[in-house]
Formats: C-alpha cells, sequence, structure tokens
C-alpha cells in the first residue's frame, strides 16, 4: 500500500500508535532532556576533577619553588605507589628560574627530576 492509499484518519491513527508503542521505550531509555542533563552533569565533573588536577598540580610546583634555593635543588621520582625500587628510565633537570615554569611542567612515569634554580 501506498501513502495516497491511507485517510488522513488512518494516518493519524498510525501515528498514535506508533506513538504509544514508542512511550514505554521512551520512559525506559528516557528522553532527550533527561539525557542532555545527564551528559551536563558528566562534564560538570570531569571539568571539577580537571580542575582540582591542576590546583593540585600548582601546589606541587609552589612545593618545588620554595624548597629549591640557589644553593640546593630538589628531586623528584614519578612512579605508582609501590614502584619505588623500579629502575629508573629518564633523567631531566628542569630550571625553575625560567618564566612560566608552569607551562613547562610535564613529568612521565619512572622518571627522575631535579629541579634547580639558576
Amino acid at each position: 500500500m501506498k501513502l495516497q492509499d491511507f485517510s488522513e484518519t488512518e494516518i493519524e491513527q498510525k501515528v498514535r500508535q506508533e506513538k504509544s508503542f514508542l512511550n514505554p521505550i521512551r520512559q525506559f531509555l528516557g528522553t532527550q532532556d533527561k539525557h542532555i542533563k545527564e551528559r551536563i552533569e558528566k562534564t560538570k565533573k570531569i571539568i571539577e576533577k580537571e580542575q582540582s588536577y591542576f590546583d593540585q598540580t600548582l601546589k606541587l610546583i609552589g612545593l618545588l619553588k620554595s624548597n629549591t634555593t640557589d644553593n640546593s635543588f630538589t628531586e623528584l621520582y614519578c612512579c605508582w605507589a609501590g614502584e619505588y625500587s623500579e629502575p629508573i628510565e629518564k633523567f631531566k633537570t628542569i630550571n625553575i628560574s625560567q618564566v612560566k615554569f608552569e607551562n613547562h611542567f610535564e613529568i612521565e612515569l619512572r622518571e627522575k627530576v631535579k629541579f634547580i634554580r639558576q
């Protein structure tokens, strides 16, 4: 049958039937508004975690800067808890007197970094 073979009333009934059939599925799966609200909440949590990570990194940088003087250095070894005896794979020296040291702060796993002030 073609669309022209149906009367307007039959088409309306068909649409209503499909809607009534889809309503339980929509209720089970949720509405688009609900989906959007859930995505917004997930995104907010991700942003909060990223902000917390950023804040903690800035605190660590602050500690490194305050504990590294012209006459001393600070070392940091990056590893997972319990893997302190694993071999060091990389060594790096970072001069914390650099302008915007925060922009160059990246440490890799099993990397030992010596922070100096020059």
